[in-house]
């Protein structure tokens, strides 16, 4: 008879959740105190029903508006990552990694009125300088590049790709081409999707 009072005075305190429930599986949260209280005490573990509890109180911060930007980013993220994943496969298909493929795109593809330094490289892959120098000293070995000096500043080296290198990127490139040939109306209707509801939300703020 004790125990059940207590268990009544837990559910008449609002303490309906755990008390009541024990052990709930994540779809059981969505019904859990929504007559009583429509937000439901957490679990005290550190359990799959809290990890659930978490994702339900932040969904419940979301605005539909906010739902559907999250569907248009995560589908032109999902486009994106499908062509990155190509890219990579690639790059390993020729016997690069990623990285020395995206090294050897900045230096083959830099303008004429612009030195492929090592800094020009390490900004253009968004690296640190040190990070930069490996990758092109792993390069270098690999006979995909050289250095040679700058006439105007001995300090400095300017990047230049070898026969190799050369060959390797040119095959690299045609690939991408078609890929993205393929690939290109779905990433640039899923990105028009992201533009548009930027687009709509700005005027609606304007208004």
């Amino acid at each position: 008879m004790a125990s059940e009072s207590a268990t009544d005075d837990k559910r008449r305190s609002g303490g309906t959740a755990v008390a009541k429930h024990g052990a709930l599986s994540g779809r059981d949260w969505r019904g859990v105190g929504v007559k009583s209280d429509p937000v439901p005490a957490p679990p005290r573990s550190d359990s799959k029903e809290l990890k659930y509890y978490a994702v339900e109180m932040r969904s419940r911060r979301l605005a539909s508006g906010d739902y559907d930007l999250l569907r248009k980013l995560a589908d032109f993220r999902f486009e994106l990552r499908a062509f990155l994943h190509f890219s990579e496969s690639a790059a390993q298909e020729a016997g690069l990694q990623p990285q020395q493929h995206q090294l050897l795109l900045q230096v083959a593809g830099a303008p004429e009125t612009v030195l492929a330094t090592v800094a020009y490289v390490a900004k253009r892959l968004a690296l640190k300088h040190n990070s930069a120098v490996e990758l092109v000293d792993r390069s270098e070995r690999e006979g995909l590049l050289r250095r040679t000096s700058d006439a105007g500043d001995k300090r400095r080296a300017i990047l230049r790709l070898t026969r190799k290198g050369k060959q390797i990127i040119a095959k690299l490139s045609d690939e991408h081409a078609r890929e993205l040939n393929e690939m290109a109306p779905r990433l640039i209707a899923a990105l028009n999707k992201v533009r548009l509801h930027s687009f709509t939300e700005v005027r609606a703020g304007s208004s």
